[in-house]
């Protein structure tokens, strides 16, 4: 019930006695509520293209965000927004992404994100290919099992912390100030409290106003990753698609691909980017599936 709860808008009983732990153990059932997902949006498509295929494919397009809230869709918005806005700086790249506007970036990918799904899903409808709508979903919340092990964005240590709002060369007294017991502009140990000329704690404003991120989806979940979730949901997941859509066996070879780009390019995980890989994976999905329908 918490995983349905959290990925989509679909009504559930409350939970009783509710913990944090029992949210991060929810996570197991996230392929669950995409294959609930899946089953939604195939009857509405088959539903739409009763009449044409183009009404299924819009059918399961706004299903697709209605269902969600979008909520997977924001975090794609906020990762692009990020990166167009970020130019490599990652104290920008986090400031960009915790700011809740929308900007043309953010604009350009949810247009290119409905555009790909709208007629990828037209496609698939052509062909009454239902089983890639049905198992996209599971795959791409599969996904996270993958993501959500990458250390959590804004987190860094307190030497990079110093190093970072410091400076390299300077003191407590310039407001900057590295691990060496000599600052180099003045000759001065560096001793007591470190603050600026205005008098207040040297990294508070940086660290605590920039760096420092609240506890969000990938700090809930990481922490507690299920050990057979992942390889159980793998080998039904790998079934079902052998048996209905062997294109999406591809699958986990996307899901790893995210997340090797997610180590090298941002060097962490946030919520923003489990929702945008889910994002990215089941267009990736639907595509090798119209790939695979056209050979």
């Amino acid at each position: 019930m918490l995983a349905i709860q959290f990925l989509t808008r679909l009504p559930t009983p409350q939970v009783p006695d509710f913990q944090p732990a029992l949210l991060a153990g929810a996570a197991r059932w996230f392929p669950a509520v995409g294959l609930l997902l899946g089953a939604l949006l195939t009857a509405a498509a088959w539903g739409g293209s009763r009449i044409d295929p183009w009404l299924a494919a819009l059918a399961a397009t706004l299903g697709w965000a209605w269902l969600t809230g979008g909520l997977h869709l924001d975090g794609l918005a906020d990762l692009a927004d990020a990166l167009g806005a970020s130019h490599r700086d990652p104290e920008r790249l986090l400031a960009v992404m915790k700011d809740p506007h929308l900007g043309s970036f953010g604009v350009l990918a949810l247009l290119g994100q409905f555009a790909a799904k709208l007629v990828l899903a037209m496609l698939l409808a052509r062909e009454a290919a239902w089983a890639a709508l049905l198992l996209a979903p599971a795959w791409a919340r599969w996904g996270v099992f993958a993501w959500q092990t990458l250390p959590p964005l804004g987190r860094i240590d307190l030497q990079t912390r110093d190093a970072l709002v410091r400076g390299p060369d300077g003191c407590a007294e310039h407001g900057a100030a590295d691990s060496l017991p000599i600052c180099k502009p003045c000759d001065k140990a560096d001793a007591g409290p470190r603050t600026n000329p205005q008098g207040r704690t040297a990294f508070a404003p940086t660290f605590e106003g920039r760096f420092a991120q609240t506890p969000g989806m990938a700090e809930r979940f990481g922490w507690r990753r299920p050990p057979l979730a992942p390889w159980g949901w793998a080998a039904a997941l790998a079934a079902l698609s052998w048996w209905l859509a062997p294109a999406l066996l591809l699958a986990p070879l996307a899901v790893w691909l995210y997340r090797v780009w997610l180590a090298r390019r941002l060097g962490g995980v946030s919520g923003d980017c489990l929702g945008a890989g889910i994002e990215l994976t089941e267009t990736l999905c639907l595509l090798g599936a119209v790939v695979l329908a056209a050979i």
